[in-house]
Protein backbone atom coordinates (compact mmCIF):
# COMPACT_ATOMS: atom_id res chain seq x y z
CA UNK A 1 0.00 0.00 0.00
CA UNK A 2 1.22 3.48 -0.59
CA UNK A 3 1.71 5.58 2.32
CA UNK A 4 2.51 9.62 3.27
CA UNK A 5 5.80 10.48 3.98
CA UNK A 6 6.59 12.49 6.68
CA UNK A 7 4.31 15.06 6.93
CA UNK A 8 1.13 12.97 6.82
CA UNK A 9 -1.17 14.61 4.78
CA UNK A 10 -4.52 14.60 4.98
CA UNK A 11 -7.16 13.90 1.21
CA UNK A 12 -10.47 15.77 1.11
CA UNK A 13 -12.75 14.54 -1.27
CA UNK A 14 -16.79 15.73 -1.55
CA UNK A 15 -17.67 15.30 2.60
CA UNK A 16 -14.75 12.65 3.01
CA UNK A 17 -10.80 13.35 4.84
CA UNK A 18 -8.95 10.49 4.59
CA UNK A 19 -6.22 10.39 7.13
CA UNK A 20 -3.60 7.39 5.68
CA UNK A 21 -1.66 6.87 9.28
CA UNK A 22 -4.87 6.30 10.81
CA UNK A 23 -7.02 4.30 8.04
CA UNK A 24 -9.57 6.61 8.92
CA UNK A 25 -12.21 7.70 7.27
CA UNK A 26 -14.29 10.67 8.61
CA UNK A 27 -17.60 12.17 7.08
CA UNK A 28 -19.64 15.01 8.25
CA UNK A 29 -17.92 14.49 11.56
CA UNK A 30 -18.69 10.42 11.64
CA UNK A 31 -16.00 8.01 11.36
CA UNK A 32 -14.97 4.69 10.06
CA UNK A 33 -12.37 2.21 9.60
CA UNK A 34 -11.23 1.46 6.31
CA UNK A 35 -8.26 -1.40 5.49
CA UNK A 36 -6.89 -3.46 3.30
CA UNK A 37 -7.72 -3.67 -0.14
CA UNK A 38 -9.74 -1.14 -0.14
CA UNK A 39 -7.49 1.36 1.10
CA UNK A 40 -5.14 0.44 -1.18
CA UNK A 41 -6.95 0.94 -4.04
CA UNK A 42 -8.32 4.19 -2.96
CA UNK A 43 -4.23 5.41 -2.33
CA UNK A 44 -3.65 4.59 -5.55
CA UNK A 45 -6.67 6.53 -6.90
CA UNK A 46 -6.19 9.47 -4.56
CA UNK A 47 -2.59 9.53 -5.97
CA UNK A 48 -3.80 9.80 -9.62
CA UNK A 49 -7.22 11.56 -9.61
CA UNK A 50 -9.09 12.11 -13.26
CA UNK A 51 -6.00 9.08 -14.32
CA UNK A 52 -7.46 5.72 -15.48
CA UNK A 53 -6.03 3.58 -13.02
CA UNK A 54 -6.03 -0.03 -14.89
CA UNK A 55 -6.88 -3.37 -13.24
CA UNK A 56 -3.45 -5.06 -14.32
CA UNK A 57 -1.81 -1.37 -12.39
CA UNK A 58 -4.08 -2.57 -9.44
CA UNK A 59 -2.87 -6.11 -9.83
CA UNK A 60 0.13 -5.43 -9.89
CA UNK A 61 -0.15 -2.63 -6.65
CA UNK A 62 -2.04 -5.08 -4.35
CA UNK A 63 -0.82 -8.30 -5.45
CA UNK A 64 2.49 -9.45 -5.14
CA UNK A 65 3.79 -11.17 -8.41
CA UNK A 66 4.19 -14.72 -6.91
CA UNK A 67 1.27 -14.70 -5.11
CA UNK A 68 -1.70 -17.09 -6.26
CA UNK A 69 -4.96 -15.44 -6.10
CA UNK A 70 -9.06 -15.01 -7.34
CA UNK A 71 -7.56 -11.50 -9.18
CA UNK A 72 -10.64 -10.51 -10.86
CA UNK A 73 -13.01 -11.67 -7.93
CA UNK A 74 -10.86 -10.30 -5.36
CA UNK A 75 -10.72 -6.77 -7.25
CA UNK A 76 -14.41 -6.66 -7.88
CA UNK A 77 -15.02 -7.12 -4.30
CA UNK A 78 -12.54 -4.49 -2.85
CA UNK A 79 -14.00 -2.42 -4.76
CA UNK A 80 -17.38 -2.71 -3.81
CA UNK A 81 -16.36 -2.79 0.03
CA UNK A 82 -14.70 1.23 -1.32
CA UNK A 83 -17.70 1.86 -2.95
CA UNK A 84 -19.92 1.06 0.22
CA UNK A 85 -17.32 2.72 3.01
CA UNK A 86 -18.15 5.95 0.52
CA UNK A 87 -21.84 5.53 -0.26
CA UNK A 88 -20.72 5.40 -3.91
CA UNK A 89 -22.69 3.77 -6.61
CA UNK A 90 -21.25 2.03 -9.59
CA UNK A 91 -23.88 3.30 -12.08
CA UNK A 92 -24.01 7.06 -11.12
CA UNK A 93 -20.62 7.12 -9.48
CA UNK A 94 -19.24 11.07 -7.19
CA UNK A 95 -16.16 9.10 -6.37
CA UNK A 96 -14.76 6.01 -8.40
CA UNK A 97 -16.01 5.65 -11.76
CA UNK A 98 -15.45 2.10 -13.76
CA UNK A 99 -14.21 1.88 -17.29
CA UNK A 100 -15.42 -2.20 -17.69
CA UNK A 101 -12.62 -4.58 -18.44
CA UNK A 102 -10.19 -1.72 -18.45
CA UNK A 103 -10.11 -0.13 -14.34
CA UNK A 104 -11.09 2.95 -12.59
CA UNK A 105 -11.05 6.23 -12.44
CA UNK A 106 -11.38 8.83 -9.27
CA UNK A 107 -13.63 11.80 -10.61
CA UNK A 108 -13.98 13.98 -7.80
CA UNK A 109 -11.88 16.65 -7.06
CA UNK A 110 -8.69 15.75 -4.08
CA UNK A 111 -6.96 18.26 -1.92
CA UNK A 112 -4.53 17.44 0.32
CA UNK A 113 -3.51 19.31 3.77
CA UNK A 114 0.49 18.53 4.26
CA UNK A 115 3.81 19.28 1.62
CA UNK A 116 4.42 15.21 1.52
CA UNK A 117 3.87 13.53 -1.17
CA UNK A 118 3.51 9.84 -1.53
CA UNK A 119 6.12 7.25 -0.53
CA UNK A 120 6.55 3.46 -1.81
CA UNK A 121 5.40 0.68 0.31
CA UNK A 122 7.28 -1.38 2.48
CA UNK A 123 8.83 -4.65 0.73
CA UNK A 124 6.89 -7.68 1.52
CA UNK A 125 8.97 -10.92 0.88
CA UNK A 126 6.48 -13.68 0.01
CA UNK A 127 7.41 -17.20 -1.11
CA UNK A 128 3.73 -17.91 -2.74
CA UNK A 129 0.57 -17.01 -1.12
CA UNK A 130 -2.88 -18.69 -2.34
CA UNK A 131 -6.33 -18.21 -1.33
CA UNK A 132 -9.18 -21.15 -0.65
CA UNK A 133 -12.17 -18.77 -0.16
CA UNK A 134 -13.09 -14.99 -1.73
CA UNK A 135 -13.85 -14.69 1.99
CA UNK A 136 -10.45 -15.13 3.11
CA UNK A 137 -7.11 -12.11 2.71
CA UNK A 138 -4.66 -13.05 0.54
CA UNK A 139 -1.15 -10.78 1.57
CA UNK A 140 -0.87 -8.35 4.21
CA UNK A 141 1.78 -5.59 3.49
CA UNK A 142 3.09 -3.43 6.74
CA UNK A 143 3.49 0.07 7.28
CA UNK A 144 7.39 1.51 6.85
CA UNK A 145 8.91 2.23 10.25
CA UNK A 146 9.01 6.00 11.65
CA UNK A 147 12.12 5.33 13.72
CA UNK A 148 15.49 3.61 13.09
CA UNK A 149 16.69 0.67 14.69
CA UNK A 150 19.58 1.70 17.12
CA UNK A 151 22.97 1.29 15.37
CA UNK A 152 24.16 -1.49 17.64
CA UNK A 153 21.64 -4.05 16.27
CA UNK A 154 22.33 -5.99 13.16
CA UNK A 155 18.12 -5.74 12.15
CA UNK A 156 17.99 -2.93 10.29
CA UNK A 157 15.61 -1.17 7.74
CA UNK A 158 12.63 -2.68 6.32
CA UNK A 159 10.89 -4.80 8.27
CA UNK A 160 8.08 -7.53 6.48
CA UNK A 161 5.16 -9.41 7.41
CA UNK A 162 4.59 -12.80 5.34
CA UNK A 163 1.14 -13.90 5.14
CA UNK A 164 0.47 -17.40 3.73
CA UNK A 165 -2.68 -19.05 3.28
CA UNK A 166 -2.39 -22.69 2.49
CA UNK A 167 -5.53 -24.75 1.56
CA UNK A 168 -6.42 -28.10 0.73
CA UNK A 169 -9.64 -30.63 0.66
CA UNK A 170 -10.43 -32.45 3.77
CA UNK A 171 -13.34 -34.78 4.12
CA UNK A 172 -15.35 -34.79 7.66
CA UNK A 173 -16.29 -38.91 8.34
CA UNK A 174 -19.46 -37.18 10.48
CA UNK A 175 -21.39 -40.32 13.11
CA UNK A 176 -24.80 -38.32 13.73
CA UNK A 177 -27.54 -39.62 15.87
CA UNK A 178 -31.18 -40.33 13.88
CA UNK A 179 -32.83 -40.08 17.25
CA UNK A 180 -31.94 -37.09 18.16
CA UNK A 181 -31.14 -35.52 14.84
CA UNK A 182 -28.02 -34.31 15.72
CA UNK A 183 -23.71 -34.53 14.81
CA UNK A 184 -21.40 -34.72 17.00
CA UNK A 185 -18.56 -33.29 16.47
CA UNK A 186 -16.36 -35.27 19.27
CA UNK A 187 -17.37 -38.13 16.92
CA UNK A 188 -15.81 -36.47 14.24
CA UNK A 189 -13.09 -37.62 11.87
CA UNK A 190 -11.32 -36.04 9.42
CA UNK A 191 -8.95 -36.46 6.78
CA UNK A 192 -7.10 -34.56 5.06
CA UNK A 193 -7.07 -35.35 1.06
CA UNK A 194 -4.73 -32.43 -0.68
CA UNK A 195 -2.72 -29.69 0.98
CA UNK A 196 -1.12 -27.80 -2.21
CA UNK A 197 -2.78 -24.67 -1.10
CA UNK A 198 -4.42 -24.04 -4.07
CA UNK A 199 -7.86 -25.28 -4.29
CA UNK A 200 -10.70 -23.22 -4.96
CA UNK A 201 -14.14 -25.36 -5.29
CA UNK A 202 -15.15 -29.19 -4.20
CA UNK A 203 -17.79 -31.50 -4.70
CA UNK A 204 -18.02 -35.21 -3.60
CA UNK A 205 -19.85 -37.93 -5.37
CA UNK A 206 -23.08 -39.11 -3.64
CA UNK A 207 -21.62 -42.46 -2.98
CA UNK A 208 -18.27 -40.34 -1.31
CA UNK A 209 -15.67 -42.74 -4.19
CA UNK A 210 -14.83 -39.34 -6.01
CA UNK A 211 -13.66 -35.92 -5.12
CA UNK A 212 -14.13 -32.90 -7.87
CA UNK A 213 -11.98 -29.69 -7.82
CA UNK A 214 -10.88 -26.54 -9.11
CA UNK A 215 -7.00 -25.73 -8.14
CA UNK A 216 -5.63 -22.59 -9.24
CA UNK A 217 -2.46 -23.22 -11.69
CA UNK A 218 -0.85 -19.84 -11.68
CA UNK A 219 -3.22 -17.24 -12.38
CA UNK A 220 -5.33 -20.28 -13.87
CA UNK A 221 -7.56 -22.54 -12.92
CA UNK A 222 -8.05 -26.33 -13.61
CA UNK A 223 -10.49 -29.22 -13.11
CA UNK A 224 -9.17 -32.43 -11.13
CA UNK A 225 -10.79 -35.26 -10.22
CA UNK A 226 -9.22 -37.67 -7.32
CA UNK A 227 -10.18 -41.16 -6.01
CA UNK A 228 -10.97 -40.95 -2.39
CA UNK A 229 -9.54 -44.81 -1.93
CA UNK A 230 -6.23 -44.72 -3.89
CA UNK A 231 -6.14 -40.74 -3.30
CA UNK A 232 -5.12 -40.79 -7.53
CA UNK A 233 -5.99 -37.86 -9.60
CA UNK A 234 -6.51 -37.29 -12.92
CA UNK A 235 -6.81 -33.29 -14.58
CA UNK A 236 -10.70 -33.07 -16.38
CA UNK A 237 -9.77 -29.79 -17.63
CA UNK A 238 -6.31 -27.85 -18.52
CA UNK A 239 -5.90 -24.69 -16.83
CA UNK A 240 -7.86 -21.89 -18.21
CA UNK A 241 -8.75 -18.34 -17.32
CA UNK A 242 -12.05 -18.67 -16.44
CA UNK A 243 -12.98 -18.72 -12.73
CA UNK A 244 -15.09 -21.72 -11.23
CA UNK A 245 -18.28 -20.75 -9.17
CA UNK A 246 -19.60 -24.55 -8.16
CA UNK A 247 -19.32 -27.98 -8.79
CA UNK A 248 -21.86 -30.69 -8.22
CA UNK A 249 -21.83 -34.50 -8.90
CA UNK A 250 -25.18 -35.80 -11.08
CA UNK A 251 -27.12 -38.60 -9.02
CA UNK A 252 -25.31 -41.79 -11.02
CA UNK A 253 -21.96 -39.78 -10.27
CA UNK A 254 -21.30 -40.17 -14.09
CA UNK A 255 -20.92 -36.32 -14.83
CA UNK A 256 -19.64 -33.23 -13.05
CA UNK A 257 -21.88 -29.97 -13.56
CA UNK A 258 -19.15 -27.07 -12.98
CA UNK A 259 -20.63 -23.13 -13.84
CA UNK A 260 -17.39 -20.80 -14.84
CA UNK A 261 -17.09 -17.69 -15.95
CA UNK A 262 -16.31 -15.99 -19.20
CA UNK A 263 -12.61 -15.92 -19.56
CA UNK A 264 -12.91 -12.17 -21.19
CA UNK A 265 -15.32 -11.24 -18.30
CA UNK A 266 -15.54 -12.61 -15.10
CA UNK A 267 -19.24 -11.15 -14.03
CA UNK A 268 -20.55 -13.44 -16.45
CA UNK A 269 -21.09 -17.39 -16.50
CA UNK A 270 -22.30 -20.18 -18.62
CA UNK A 271 -23.33 -24.05 -16.45
CA UNK A 272 -21.74 -27.06 -18.35
CA UNK A 273 -21.62 -30.58 -18.25
CA UNK A 274 -18.54 -32.75 -18.47
CA UNK A 275 -18.03 -36.77 -18.13
CA UNK A 276 -16.71 -37.55 -14.55
CA UNK A 277 -13.42 -38.86 -16.17
CA UNK A 278 -12.84 -36.32 -18.75
CA UNK A 279 -13.70 -35.29 -21.63
CA UNK A 280 -15.42 -32.33 -24.28
CA UNK A 281 -17.42 -29.99 -21.93
CA UNK A 282 -21.11 -28.94 -23.01
CA UNK A 283 -22.35 -25.99 -22.30
CA UNK A 284 -26.58 -26.19 -20.71
CA UNK A 285 -27.32 -22.96 -19.61
CA UNK A 286 -25.89 -19.19 -20.24
CA UNK A 287 -25.84 -16.63 -17.07
CA UNK A 288 -25.67 -18.57 -14.12
CA UNK A 289 -24.69 -16.89 -11.12
CA UNK A 290 -24.10 -20.04 -8.74
CA UNK A 291 -23.51 -23.49 -8.31
CA UNK A 292 -26.24 -25.92 -8.49
CA UNK A 293 -28.17 -28.71 -6.62
CA UNK A 294 -30.14 -31.29 -7.78
CA UNK A 295 -33.65 -32.42 -6.53
CA UNK A 296 -34.01 -35.40 -4.66
CA UNK A 297 -35.02 -37.83 -7.40
CA UNK A 298 -32.83 -36.00 -9.65
CA UNK A 299 -35.14 -34.81 -12.08
CA UNK A 300 -34.45 -30.77 -11.28
CA UNK A 301 -31.36 -28.78 -10.80
CA UNK A 302 -31.80 -25.42 -8.88
CA UNK A 303 -29.38 -22.60 -9.33
CA UNK A 304 -29.12 -18.62 -8.77
CA UNK A 305 -29.79 -15.68 -11.63
CA UNK A 306 -28.57 -12.09 -10.47
CA UNK A 307 -30.54 -8.91 -11.73
CA UNK A 308 -30.14 -5.78 -10.99
CA UNK A 309 -31.20 -5.34 -7.13
CA UNK A 310 -31.89 -8.52 -6.38
CA UNK A 311 -31.37 -12.29 -8.06
CA UNK A 312 -34.30 -14.76 -9.31
CA UNK A 313 -33.86 -18.51 -8.01
CA UNK A 314 -34.49 -20.64 -10.78
CA UNK A 315 -34.98 -24.87 -11.70
CA UNK A 316 -34.72 -26.39 -14.86
CA UNK A 317 -34.27 -29.80 -16.41
CA UNK A 318 -30.73 -31.73 -16.01
CA UNK A 319 -30.10 -30.89 -19.70
CA UNK A 320 -30.92 -27.04 -19.16
CA UNK A 321 -34.11 -26.91 -20.79
CA UNK A 322 -37.58 -25.56 -18.97
CA UNK A 323 -35.64 -23.05 -17.18
CA UNK A 324 -38.87 -22.02 -14.35
CA UNK A 325 -38.64 -19.18 -11.71
CA UNK A 326 -39.34 -20.02 -8.74
CA UNK A 327 -38.88 -16.75 -6.44
CA UNK A 328 -37.57 -13.48 -6.18
CA UNK A 329 -35.49 -12.08 -3.66
CA UNK A 330 -35.11 -8.03 -3.89
CA UNK A 331 -32.23 -6.28 -2.55
CA UNK A 332 -29.94 -9.32 -2.76
CA UNK A 333 -26.32 -8.37 -3.32
CA UNK A 334 -26.43 -8.13 -7.50
CA UNK A 335 -22.67 -7.62 -7.59
CA UNK A 336 -21.24 -10.97 -6.51
CA UNK A 337 -18.87 -13.32 -8.70
CA UNK A 338 -20.73 -16.05 -7.86
CA UNK A 339 -22.60 -17.85 -5.40
CA UNK A 340 -22.45 -21.28 -3.33
CA UNK A 341 -24.69 -23.52 -4.67
CA UNK A 342 -28.82 -23.84 -3.37
CA UNK A 343 -29.36 -26.92 -2.03
CA UNK A 344 -32.58 -29.02 -2.17
CA UNK A 345 -34.03 -31.42 1.03
CA UNK A 346 -34.19 -34.46 1.12
CA UNK A 347 -37.99 -34.32 0.82
CA UNK A 348 -37.98 -32.17 -1.89
CA UNK A 349 -40.34 -29.68 -0.46
CA UNK A 350 -37.81 -26.62 0.62
CA UNK A 351 -34.72 -24.85 -1.44
CA UNK A 352 -32.14 -23.63 0.83
CA UNK A 353 -29.44 -21.08 0.10
CA UNK A 354 -27.50 -18.11 1.91
CA UNK A 355 -27.14 -14.41 0.07
CA UNK A 356 -26.13 -10.94 1.54
CA UNK A 357 -28.52 -8.47 1.61
CA UNK A 358 -27.45 -4.75 0.78
CA UNK A 359 -30.96 -3.20 1.97
CA UNK A 360 -30.18 -1.65 5.35
CA UNK A 361 -29.11 -3.17 7.53
CA UNK A 362 -26.88 -5.55 5.54
CA UNK A 363 -26.84 -8.61 6.56
CA UNK A 364 -26.43 -12.51 5.51
CA UNK A 365 -29.93 -14.28 5.52
CA UNK A 366 -29.93 -18.49 4.84
CA UNK A 367 -33.70 -18.55 2.97
CA UNK A 368 -35.79 -21.48 2.87
CA UNK A 369 -37.84 -21.31 -0.22
CA UNK A 370 -40.89 -23.21 -1.01
CA UNK A 371 -40.15 -25.79 -3.81
CA UNK A 372 -43.71 -25.75 -4.77
CA UNK A 373 -45.01 -22.93 -4.39
CA UNK A 374 -41.92 -19.91 -4.22
CA UNK A 375 -42.92 -18.91 -0.44
CA UNK A 376 -39.77 -17.72 0.85
CA UNK A 377 -38.95 -17.07 4.39
CA UNK A 378 -35.87 -16.17 6.57
CA UNK A 379 -34.43 -19.17 8.26
CA UNK A 380 -31.21 -17.67 9.63
CA UNK A 381 -29.59 -14.62 10.15
CA UNK A 382 -26.41 -14.02 11.53
CA UNK A 383 -24.14 -11.36 11.80
CA UNK A 384 -21.56 -12.37 9.46
CA UNK A 385 -20.85 -14.39 6.39
CA UNK A 386 -22.63 -17.60 5.78
CA UNK A 387 -21.93 -20.00 2.78
CA UNK A 388 -23.29 -22.92 1.52
CA UNK A 389 -25.95 -25.03 3.50
CA UNK A 390 -26.30 -28.97 3.25
CA UNK A 391 -28.99 -31.03 4.54
CA UNK A 392 -28.44 -34.30 6.50
CA UNK A 393 -30.67 -36.91 5.55
CA UNK A 394 -33.36 -36.81 7.86
CA UNK A 395 -34.02 -33.21 6.49
CA UNK A 396 -34.20 -31.29 10.46
CA UNK A 397 -30.69 -30.08 10.38
CA UNK A 398 -28.43 -28.18 7.67
CA UNK A 399 -24.33 -27.69 8.18
CA UNK A 400 -23.36 -24.48 7.35
CA UNK A 401 -19.96 -22.04 6.97
CA UNK A 402 -20.24 -19.16 9.01
CA UNK A 403 -17.79 -16.60 9.41
CA UNK A 404 -16.37 -15.73 13.22
CA UNK A 405 -15.17 -12.55 13.90
CA UNK A 406 -13.51 -13.61 17.07
CA UNK A 407 -11.37 -15.70 15.67
CA UNK A 408 -11.18 -14.30 12.10
CA UNK A 409 -11.75 -17.51 10.86
CA UNK A 410 -14.88 -19.43 9.52
CA UNK A 411 -16.29 -22.62 11.10
CA UNK A 412 -19.38 -24.96 10.58
CA UNK A 413 -22.63 -24.68 12.38
CA UNK A 414 -25.53 -26.82 12.37
CA UNK A 415 -29.00 -25.29 12.05
CA UNK A 416 -31.97 -27.06 12.65
CA UNK A 417 -34.82 -27.29 10.46
CA UNK A 418 -37.71 -25.53 10.76
CA UNK A 419 -36.80 -23.74 13.59
CA UNK A 420 -33.69 -21.67 12.95
CA UNK A 421 -32.22 -22.79 15.64
CA UNK A 422 -28.37 -22.30 14.99
CA UNK A 423 -25.24 -24.12 17.18
CA UNK A 424 -21.62 -23.97 16.53
CA UNK A 425 -20.63 -27.01 15.40
CA UNK A 426 -16.69 -27.17 14.52
CA UNK A 427 -14.13 -25.80 17.50
CA UNK A 428 -10.65 -26.07 15.50
CA UNK A 429 -7.77 -23.74 14.30
CA UNK A 430 -9.01 -24.72 10.31
CA UNK A 431 -10.46 -21.96 8.14
CA UNK A 432 -13.62 -23.43 6.46
CA UNK A 433 -14.49 -22.02 3.22
CA UNK A 434 -18.10 -21.40 2.07
CA UNK A 435 -18.27 -24.12 -0.28
CA UNK A 436 -19.31 -27.56 1.46
CA UNK A 437 -20.93 -30.94 -0.35
CA UNK A 438 -22.28 -34.36 1.42
CA UNK A 439 -23.01 -37.83 0.72
CA UNK A 440 -26.64 -38.78 0.17
CA UNK A 441 -25.96 -40.63 3.34
CA UNK A 442 -24.87 -37.67 5.20
CA UNK A 443 -21.44 -39.29 6.67
CA UNK A 444 -19.29 -37.48 4.47
CA UNK A 445 -18.65 -33.91 4.24
CA UNK A 446 -16.30 -32.49 2.17
CA UNK A 447 -14.76 -29.12 2.35
CA UNK A 448 -12.09 -26.67 1.93
CA UNK A 449 -10.10 -26.02 5.06
CA UNK A 450 -7.16 -23.26 5.23
CA UNK A 451 -4.47 -22.42 7.63
CA UNK A 452 -2.27 -19.31 7.73
CA UNK A 453 1.10 -19.18 8.58
CA UNK A 454 3.29 -16.21 8.35
CA UNK A 455 6.79 -14.78 8.94
CA UNK A 456 8.80 -11.84 9.87
CA UNK A 457 12.06 -11.00 7.53
CA UNK A 458 14.89 -8.73 8.39
CA UNK A 459 16.95 -6.29 6.28
CA UNK A 460 19.24 -3.84 5.67
CA UNK A 461 17.66 -0.82 4.15
CA UNK A 462 20.71 -1.52 1.43
CA UNK A 463 20.55 -5.24 1.17
CA UNK A 464 17.01 -6.51 0.44
CA UNK A 465 18.27 -10.06 -0.75
CA UNK A 466 20.18 -10.21 2.52
CA UNK A 467 16.61 -10.53 4.59
CA UNK A 468 16.54 -13.17 7.41
CA UNK A 469 13.85 -14.64 8.60
CA UNK A 470 13.28 -13.87 12.41
CA UNK A 471 10.49 -15.83 12.89
CA UNK A 472 8.54 -19.24 12.11
CA UNK A 473 5.33 -20.63 13.48
CA UNK A 474 2.38 -19.16 15.80
CA UNK A 475 0.19 -17.24 15.97
CA UNK A 476 0.26 -15.64 12.30
CA UNK A 477 1.22 -12.25 12.68
CA UNK A 478 -1.05 -9.61 10.76
CA UNK A 479 0.56 -6.11 11.26
CA UNK A 480 3.83 -5.40 12.52
CA UNK A 481 5.62 -1.76 14.57
CA UNK A 482 9.07 -1.76 16.05
CA UNK A 483 9.12 -0.54 19.74
CA UNK A 484 11.17 1.86 21.02
CA UNK A 485 13.06 -0.75 22.95
CA UNK A 486 13.80 -2.74 19.93
CA UNK A 487 11.18 -5.04 20.37
CA UNK A 488 8.40 -5.37 17.55
CA UNK A 489 4.86 -5.22 17.83
CA UNK A 490 2.40 -6.92 16.06
CA UNK A 491 -1.24 -8.32 15.59
CA UNK A 492 -2.62 -11.50 14.99
CA UNK A 493 -5.48 -12.93 13.17
CA UNK A 494 -7.54 -12.55 16.20
CA UNK A 495 -6.83 -8.80 16.74
CA UNK A 496 -4.75 -9.33 19.66
CA UNK A 497 -1.13 -7.52 20.63
CA UNK A 498 2.02 -9.12 20.83
CA UNK A 499 5.61 -8.22 21.91
CA UNK A 500 8.55 -10.23 20.06
CA UNK A 501 12.58 -9.70 20.73
CA UNK A 502 14.93 -8.73 17.55
CA UNK A 503 15.97 -12.19 17.08
CA UNK A 504 12.20 -13.61 16.53
CA UNK A 505 12.29 -15.36 20.21
CA UNK A 506 9.98 -14.41 23.48
CA UNK A 507 6.76 -13.65 22.05
CA UNK A 508 4.32 -12.67 24.54
CA UNK A 509 0.66 -11.41 24.50
CA UNK A 510 1.13 -7.13 25.08
CA UNK A 511 -2.24 -5.99 26.98
CA UNK A 512 -5.25 -7.07 26.98
CA UNK A 513 -7.25 -6.59 23.92
CA UNK A 514 -8.99 -8.26 21.36
CA UNK A 515 -10.17 -6.90 17.81
CA UNK A 516 -7.15 -4.71 17.50
CA UNK A 517 -7.87 -2.64 13.94
CA UNK A 518 -5.21 -0.41 13.81
CA UNK A 519 -2.51 0.56 16.14
CA UNK A 520 1.10 2.15 16.44
CA UNK A 521 3.95 3.41 18.86
CA UNK A 522 3.83 6.84 20.62
CA UNK A 523 6.64 7.45 22.98
CA UNK A 524 6.17 5.34 26.02
CA UNK A 525 2.55 4.80 25.03
CA UNK A 526 0.58 2.09 22.20
CA UNK A 527 -2.28 3.65 20.64
CA UNK A 528 -4.47 1.29 19.35
CA UNK A 529 -8.30 1.17 18.20
CA UNK A 530 -10.10 -1.58 18.27
CA UNK A 531 -13.55 -2.64 17.02
CA UNK A 532 -16.53 -4.29 18.44
CA UNK A 533 -19.66 -5.04 16.49
CA UNK A 534 -21.77 -1.59 17.88
CA UNK A 535 -18.44 -0.02 18.75
CA UNK A 536 -15.10 1.25 18.38
CA UNK A 537 -12.71 2.14 21.05
CA UNK A 538 -9.24 4.40 21.14
CA UNK A 539 -7.11 2.56 23.83
CA UNK A 540 -3.93 4.22 25.05
CA UNK A 541 -1.30 1.51 26.93
CA UNK A 542 1.68 1.92 28.49
CA UNK A 543 4.57 0.34 26.78
CA UNK A 544 7.28 0.51 29.59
Amino acid sequence: MSLPTKSQPLFHFGEFQLDFESAELRSNGNKTSLQGQPLQILAVLLENPGRLVTRDELKKRLWPSDTFVDFDQSLNRAVNRLREALADSAEQPRFVETLPRRGYRFIAPVTRDGLGGVAASAQVYSHSAVVASHYSPTTSTVQAPTRRWPRRFAITGILASCLLILAGVAVLMLRWKSRSQTVSFENLEITRLTDNGAVKNVAISHDGRYLAYAVYVGEKQALRLRQIETRSDIEILPPDAGNFVGLTFSPDGSYIYFVRSDSEDISFRYLYLIPSLGGTPRKLITDVDSGIGFSPDGRKIVYEHLIRNGMELKTANPDGTDQQLVTVVHYANFLSPGDPSPTWSPDGQTITFSHLMVGQPRRWVLFAVSAQNGGIRELYSPNAAIGRPVWLPTGHTLIVPQYDRTSNRTQLWTISFPSGKARRFTHDISDYSMDLDLTNDGGTLAAITGAVQSQIWASSSRAYRSARQITNGDPPINNIKQMPDSKILATDSAGALWTIHRDGSQRAIFGNLRNVSWFTTCGRYVVATTNEPNSTALVRLDNE
